[in-house]
């Protein structure tokens, strides 16, 4: 009515006139002079229980927040006014999932894997086979397990928590059939949505062997599904495939390990101060006792500007200058 809200004027006039002209700067320290806030002048506070004009001076250093006292904060809603409602939907913190729906949610992803893997290789007229041993899918389960300490580890325990993973890595591939090939990947998600997750999987470029077109390959794979308070949730996926290696390939992994040694020998040797003279004579001595060691006439710079090839060809040519070595005149005169 008009007399409420001449009240309230004359309210917030008489309030104006006995605030202080100048701001109390009582509840804030002298030191330092200038403080660093947010705001030049403050004019209104409010929360969900009433709104409050600043009827004192407005600086936000000089400000006495006694919302109580109605010369220092006029109220626009007296103590009969009702609670103001939220503009927001407020929800409560829950809890972390039960336990069986832990199980049932992993028992989802399980086979909307299976079906989706399934589909994806058909599509490409590849016959998917799967290992579903309980022994297996527990073992991998148990290195999902560690993945989430690792991820979840407080940092003392960091290293603790990698190294018990890299012993389970070890342990898996010793446990690899002799002959065979085993890849596998593990990977992270925040839902639980099957679709999602298989459609996840199969776009990654790590999980190209899922295309895999041997026919001894099987697959296998581990869910891990771990609960979260506030309707969250952290899935742990880990597939992998198991497949039977060739001849052809196992020629090719050997002639790259028997090149890989040779180069390992040539570094040592010429880490140690060996040319490729010394190389030469070491391979010469095998050839038998009656070979005598070629001399070397060259300097170091030299041999190392001729290289192999080239001075192979030298040491024929001075070989043949000299004439028949020591072994060959025994033969000849016997």
């Amino acid at each position: 009515t008009r007399k409420e809200a001449k009240r309230d004027a004359d309210n917030v006039q008489e309030a104006a006139a006995q605030a202080p002209p100048e701001p109390a700067r009582a509840e804030f320290p002298q030191d330092p002079p200038h403080l660093a806030l947010p705001y030049r002048s403050l004019e209104v506070i409010f929360n969900r229980e009433n709104v409050w004009a600043n009827v004192q001076h407005p600086d936000p250093t000089g400000i006495y927040w006694d919302v109580w006292n109605p010369m220092l904060w006029h109220p626009f809603a007296w103590s009969n006014a009702s609670e103001c409602p939220s503009f927001y939907q407020a929800r409560n913190m829950r809890g972390p999932a039960p336990e069986d729906w832990k199980l049932t949610t992993k028992k989802q992803i399980q086979e909307g894997l299976y079906t989706a893997i399934k589909i994806h290789r058909t599509g490409k007229n590849l016959l998917t086979t799967w290992n579903r041993e309980p022994a297996l899918i527990a073992f991998l389960e148990k290195g999902l397990q560690l993945v989430y300490d690792v991820d979840t580890a407080a940092s003392r325990y960091q290293d603790f928590a990698v190294a018990r993973l890299q012993d389970w890595r070890q342990l898996l591939f010793s446990r690899t059939p002799a002959m065979h090939r085993l890849v596998g990947v593990p990977v992270h998600f925040n839902t639980a949505d099957p679709a999602e997750i298989a459609q996840t999987l199969l776009a990654k470029p790590c999980f190209a062997f899922l295309s895999e077109r041997d026919r001894s390959a099987r697959f296998s794979l581990a869910v891990r599904v771990e609960p979260l308070p506030n309707q969250m949730v952290s899935v742990y996926v880990y597939i992998c495939c198991l497949v039977q290696v060739s001849q052809l390939e196992i020629q090719e992994k050997t002639r790259d390990r028997e090149m890989a040694r040779r180069r390992a020998r040539r570094e040592k040797r010429r880490r140690e101060g060996l040319g490729p003279a010394a190389e030469l004579e070491t391979r010469s001595s095998h050839l038998g006792s009656h070979a005598e060691p070629e001399q070397e006439d060259d300097p170091p710079s030299v041999r190392a500007s001729l290289g192999e090839g080239g001075l192979r060809e030298e040491l024929t040519r001075k070989r043949c200058k000299r004439g028949p070595d020591a072994g060959s005149v025994a033969s000849a005169e016997s």
